[in-house]
């Protein structure tokens, strides 16, 4: 992650109060030592490590900038404005791809989201509303929630979770009966202006996210979102009575800060969250989580691990897994795996090649430049 989206994340922010409807904080807090530098394998976290060779033909061609998501049966690629659905072997099978301004066509993909409670994909756009379309890539109909929609998290057969982007600090709720808002619940604090920055993870069809600085995951309920854990340092705050805000906020809202003050916004920025937290990956009684530490500024930023154990509350802190291998940020957590595209150029980054099985090592011998992208698959450990 460049230091400067974490800026641009937070150097913008607005004042707020906190929503009553926020959930009760009685959330765990996983504390771990900045000292440590503990030996790590990428065994520890999964049994198995498989790839998967995507064809390369007129059918399914993905850009560097494709997006990979998947369910027990399937796997989602979006790229270049379309969603291609191959089988779990890797096999395409369908495309989504309706550029225009017809009945379900759009300008843009901003997100897809699988609905698992209504077996269908989601695709949400910028200016046509929410579409909705089978796993044969057959259009099925358009939600128009007001506004323009920055996230959704389909909550149960009805309700919609959508983010506005024009009130990113309010959780809405659309019902797709009514094909309206139902309610809408929690105010973020005033340090978060963008959040859920990162995509958080899903687990047996509930949805969990992050606030990226206040190092907090967030069950998404109905009409609420609740805190379940918290990861601290000893130093950086993950409660809003931990923080003492400066003057410059009033005078951000009242429009009148100077050059001098947002200086000083970012230096209390720096000196407040010099850790937080990023991606994070549940699984059986293991958290494992990425962090984004500029204690040394933001020019010198590093990113580190904690693999924690939930249930003795042990933990290891690594900067790279023992074998070498770079966790890639841009995946996908389908409750029992871990699922990312890797490049022909990334391959020796992001795939552990002395664990693969043999077919997994034929296929990647046989690799060519023009075979464009793989998936990988890392089997998650269930206890």
């Amino acid at each position: 992650m460049k230091p400067t989206l974490f800026f641009l994340i937070l150097l913008t922010f607005i004042s707020c109060k906190h929503d009553k409807k926020g959930g009760q904080d009685n959330a765990p807090v996983y504390q771990f030592d900045l000292s440590r530098n503990d030996k790590v394998s990428i065994l520890e976290i999964c049994d198995s490590i498989q790839i998967i060779k995507i064809p390369t033909n007129d059918s399914c061609l993905l850009s560097s900038a494709a997006r990979l998501k998947a369910d027990n049966k399937h796997f989602y690629i979006q790229s270049q404005n379309g969603i291609y659905i191959l089988d779990r072997q890797g096999n395409y099978l369908h495309r989504i791809y309706n550029v225009g301004r017809g009945p379900g066509e759009y300008d843009s993909i901003e997100e897809f989201v699988i609905d698992p409670f209504n077996q269908s994909i989601l695709l949400v756009t910028c200016w046509t509303g929410i579409h909705e379309y089978d796993f044969n890539g057959k259009y099925l109909q358009t939600f128009r929630p007001e506004g323009v929609i920055h996230r959704i998290f389909p909550f149960d057969k009805d309700i919609i979770v959508c983010l506005r982007g024009t009130n990113r600090k309010k959780i809405h709720y659309f019902s797709r009966k009514k094909e309206e808002y139902i309610s809408s619940t929690f105010t973020f604090p005033k340090i978060i202006d963008m959040v859920f920055a990162y995509p958080g993870f899903s687990k047996e069809k509930i949805n969990y996210q992050p606030i990226t600085p206040l190092n907090t995951y967030y069950k998404i309920e109905k009409d609420r979102i609740t805190p379940i854990f918290h990861f601290s340092t000893g130093n950086s705050p993950y409660t809003l009575e931990q923080i003492k805000f400066p003057s410059i906020y009033d005078k951000i809202e009242q429009g009148k800060a100077t050059a001098q003050d947002q200086v000083a916004q970012r230096a209390w920025l720096i000196k407040t969250f010099p850790i937080t937290i990023m991606d994070t990956r549940v699984f059986g009684n293991s958290i494992i989580a990425q962090f984004y530490d500029v204690r040394k500024g933001p020019e010198n930023a590093k990113i580190f691990y904690v693999l924690y154990n939930t249930r003795d509350n042990t933990y290891k802190k690594f900067n790279q897994f023992s074998e070498k291998i770079n966790w890639k940020s841009l995946n996908y957590f389908n409750e029992n795996e871990i699922v990312y595209l890797c490049e022909y150029e990334q391959r020796e980054e992001y795939i552990p090649y002395q664990l693969l099985d043999e077919k997994s090592k034929q296929i990647y011998d046989n690799m060519k430049e023009n075979d464009n992208q793989l998936i990988v698959r890392l089997k998650l450990k269930s206890k």
